[in-house]
Order: C-alpha cells, then structure tokens, then sequence
C-alpha cells in the first residue's frame, strides 16, 4: 500500500470517525512538520542555530507517524470488509451476525501513546459499536454413505408426513413409484403411477398428499395429473392441465394451492418446440387446474420458489433457443394473481436450483447457458428485488441438487460438469465424457458467502433428486450413470 493509499484512507477514517481533540492537535503538529519539509526534505534542514528545532520535529513526526499508522490498521480492521480481509475465522462465534460481520464487545477498545517525546499525546479511543446477531454454529463438513438400492431411477421426490421419502421414476420407467423409510435404509415398491411423468413435477400439498403432474408420457408429453394418498399407498386421477408440457416448475403457494408456469410442449410430429409463458394453478379442494395469466416472457427450466413473504420468484431459464439462456426474472403475486418483472442475475442461467435460505434470501446455484455449466451463484433479496453475486462455487455444475440444512447450510451435490448434458439433446455436438457426471459435493455458507468442497458422494448423480429427511440428513438418490443404475446417497451432516 503507497504513502497516498495510507493517507487517503487515514483522512477516510478521520471524517467517517469524530476524534476527540488530542488528535487534531498531533494531526496539526504533523502538518506543521511537513510544512517546514517542503522543498527538499530532510537534505535542506539548515545546520546550526536551526537543527535542534528540526530534529524535534523530526521526532516528532517520527512518532506521530508510528501512532497515526496504528490508527490506521485499527481503522482498517474495523473497516475489514473493504479490503476483503474480515472475517478470517473458519468458525462463526456467536458474535457475528448472520450477514457474517463480525461484532465487537464495547469493552473492546483499542488505544496508543506515544512514547519517548516529552510532546507525546494520545491517540484516540476506537469503541466500534457493538452489532448483535443470532447465534451462528457450524459443525463438520459431514460425509456420505451408500444406503439402499431403489427399483428405479428416480428424478423426483418429496418427503411424506410420516418421515417416509417418495420418489417417483424416470425415464426408464416413468410410472413407477418407491419408499424410502430412513429408519431402515431400505426403499420399497408403492404405486404405480397411472402414467408415465417424465419431465414432470411431484410437489407435496399441505394435507401431505403428493401431486404428479405433466412430462412425458410413453410417446409424446402429456396433460395428465395425478395426486398420491401416502395412507392408501395409491395415485387416483385429478386435474388435468389445460394442454401438455414438460420441463416446466410448480410450488406450493401459502394458500395450498399450486402454481405451475412455463415449460415446453411440441408443435408437431417433428420436435419443433413452443416455448411457453402459461401459468396455472391447482386447487386441491376441487382437484382442477385453472388459468393464472401469463408470465412475462416464455420461460423453460426456470429456478423456481415462493419466499417467505408468499409471493414466487421466478428466474432464468430458456425463451426460445434450446441453446440459449436468459439472466432476467419475475415476481408472481398471489394476492393480485399478476406477473411482473425484478432485476437481472449475474449471469444466464437454465436449470439453476433455487434454495430459500433462513434469512428469506434465495441462492441460485448452478444452472447452464448454451449447455456449459456456471460457477457464478447470485443471491436474490426480495427486500430490494435485486441480485448480488456469491461464491463463486468449487465446481461449475448443472442438473445437480441443492438442499438447504437445518443450519442453514445448503448442500450441493451432483450433476454435469461442462457441456457433456448438450448430448442428451443433441448428441453429435458433444460426445458424452462420463467423468464430467459429479459425485462431488459442496457446501454454501450463507453467513460468509462462500462454497467450500466436501468429500465426494459414493456414486455419480446426474438429473437426481435430493430429500432432507426430518432428523437433518439428506437422500440424493436417481441420475446414477453405471450399471445398475438404482444407487442412493445418504448424506450425514
């Protein structure tokens, strides 16, 4: 750091921080000592009658400087953010707030005197002011064990009111349903589905039931829904859509009803694909969709979720390239039922996950633009409807899990490092290199903004679905790329 960055920052400290009048008069005394320096420096001071004068001065400003420079790097330590040098412990105390800035006791003061001068004079007395915040413990990285082996390969899944996980098929065998009992480890058969949901969504309603909707059916897409009774172990028919789509989200709203927007569908016999901007939304006392208006844009793979005040964020996804991405979103409002636009992300973004966090702040991780994976994460404020970078991650990654833990910690797991996913669309762009599908795992911390890798899950999970369970661990299971293709990941906090 220069002489001038020094004293810029010090004259920054001085008009930000009142000082008691002691070190106004050293601030002058330097001054005063500079003054008589002007013109050639310490090589000019006369020799004779002048130099005791000069040499006082001389200590003087010597020792002027060494308190001037503590106060200085006691500034800067309060001001630590600035630099980026805050914060240097691995551990949060109970001290720092959840916006991780640590908070000083006021009995925390830092003072210096000079020493050796009979001039000396004290510096000023820094009391930051004391920033409470919430308790904020971490504990271990955690690790992942194999549990069970599944009937299927899942690419959905929701926690029951039992403690139970359903998960729902693939696209091998989109119909077909299992139980995960964390009691056991062990998963087992119940269902199946009427049709096949591939592509579809499974959003657990407020009563407990499960609703299935849209995908791909056998052949083509399909409009069809269906809700599933964990006391009855069956699916029975409801809805259905107001036409076909796949690729789309849903989310419960605070009401119990279910918002359902974008996706796609095909226009003919040939793929061509519509884009689509729709929005319905599910009433479960009377088991039928109805229309709730049009996004602003055509949005497919959008990060989708309803913030703690109930309105839905909607962010990224692809309008009308399937190469292509789009870094703008919007807000649904239940309680005016219209959309409208809020702010832009840091970059583009399809298939990004979305994860409410406890401070009703929403990370966005991951996600892809023209099939190659991001390493850039935004955090959303919905106080400010705006977007700020975080991280960035350890790995750049798409199509992959992210749950948030009970403190406050979100995992991320899985998914397609780089452009390898561009071969399940189109296949002579990219070959398929199977050490770019991830069991690597990461964990965010909302309190310092930082991803930090943690050991690697037992199997790859590409496209999968990840559960917190109701005692704190997390079931990653589906996406599995070998043989045979039915693995599950528990992974202990």
């Amino acid at each position: 750091m220069s002489g001038r960055d020094i004293e810029r920052d010090l004259n920054d400290y001085f008009r930000d921080t009142p000082a008691p009048q002691p070190s106004v008069q050293l601030r002058e005394t330097v001054a005063a000592n500079r003054r008589e320096r002007i013109g050639g420096g310490i090589g000019r001071y006369a020799i004779g009658a002048h130099r005791p004068p000069q040499l006082l001065l001389s200590l003087v400003g010597l020792a002027a400087s060494i308190v001037l420079t503590g106060g200085l790097i006691l500034a800067l330590a309060s001001r630590g953010d600035r630099y980026g040098v805050a914060g240097a412990s691995e551990t949060p105390t109970a001290g720092e707030s959840a916006s991780g800035i640590a908070s000083a006791s006021p009995s925390e003061t830092a003072t210096a005197e000079l020493s050796e001068s009979p001039t000396a004079t004290p510096a000023p007395v820094i009391e930051p002011s004391p920033t409470p915040g919430p308790d904020v413990t971490f504990g271990p990285a955690g690790t992942f064990k194999a549990t069970g082996t599944t009937a299927v390969n899942p690419t959905m899944s929701t926690l029951l009111p039992n403690g139970k996980v359903l998960v729902v098929g693939g696209d091998t065998k989109g119909n077909a349903s299992g139980l995960y009992d964390p009691a056991t480890g062990k998963f087992t058969a119940t269902g199946p589905a009427a049709d096949y949901h591939w592509r579809g969504t499974l959003t657990r309603l407020a009563d407990g039931r499960a609703l299935l909707v849209g995908g791909f059916g056998v052949s083509d897409e399909v409009a069809t829904a269906e809700i599933y009774d964990p006391s009855t172990g069956k699916y029975t028919a409801t809805g259905p859509l107001s036409g076909p789509r796949f690729d789309f989200s849903s989310t419960l709203l605070h009401d119990g009803e279910v918002l359902v927007v974008g996706g796609s569908r095909w226009t003919d016999t040939n793929g061509t694909t519509e884009y689509l901007k729709s929005a319905e939304l599910f009433n479960p006392a009377t088991g039928t969709f109805r229309s709730a208006g049009d996004m602003t844009i055509a949005r497919n793979k959008p990060a989708v979720v309803t913030l703690q005040d109930g309105r839905v964020l909607i962010a990224g996804g692809r309008s009308g390239d399937k190469y292509s991405s789009l870094s703008s979103a919007e807000i649904y409002d239940p309680a005016t039922g219209q959309f409208h636009s809020t702010g832009y992300m840091t970059a583009n973004r399809a298939v990004g996950v979305p994860t409410l966090l406890a401070d009703g702040r929403v990370l966005i991780s991951g996600g892809d633009d023209s099939m190659m994976g991001t390493q850039y994460a935004d955090l959303y404020d919905p106080a400010t409807g705006t977007f700020s970078e975080t991280g960035p991650e350890a790995i750049d990654r798409f199509s992959h899990t992210a749950t948030l833990l009970q403190d406050g910690r979100v995992l991320i797991a899985g998914g397609f490092a780089g452009p390898d996913g561009i071969a399940s669309i189109d296949p002579s762009i990219f070959a398929m290199t199977p050490s770019r599908y991830l069991s690597a795992a990461e964990l965010y911390d909302p309190v310092k903004g930082t991803f930090a890798r943690i050991a690697n899950m037992t199997a790859v999970h590409i496209d999968a679905t990840a559960t917190l369970l109701q005692d704190g661990r997390v079931l990653v299971v589906g996406g599995d790329t070998t043989a045979p293709y039915n693995r599950a990941d528990l992974y202990i906090p």
